[in-house]
């Protein structure tokens, strides 16, 4: 990703969301990527190396000042939007073909 000229907000949340002491001066956008990442797996959607969900990592909702029940509210809130997001690739896909 540095290669690519990137922003260096975008390289570092990205290179450190599965390991969250990576991160140096974008804490908040690399807990908030670890979330997201396993909030989408924990759906069924994306691909990932692990076998199961990734590891979470506590610490993230440390630095996002969150609980469990900010996050269950989340989760709830997610489907529907991987689900619009779901036909949309699959349409575009399509459209590309």
């Amino acid at each position: 990703m540095y290669k690519w000229n990137l922003p260096e907000r975008l390289t570092e949340m990205v290179n450190s969301h599965h390991d969250l002491s990576r991160s140096k001066k974008f804490r908040k956008e690399s807990a908030l990527l670890h979330l997201a990442d396993l909030l989408v797996h924990a759906r069924g959607y994306g691909e990932t190396t692990y076998v199961g969900l990734p590891p979470f990592d506590p610490k993230a909702l440390t630095i996002l000042k969150v609980g469990p029940s900010e996050i269950k509210e989340i989760y709830l809130k997610l489907e529907p939007r991987l689900y619009e997001l779901k036909f949309f690739t699959e349409e575009l896909k399509r459209e590309m073909t």
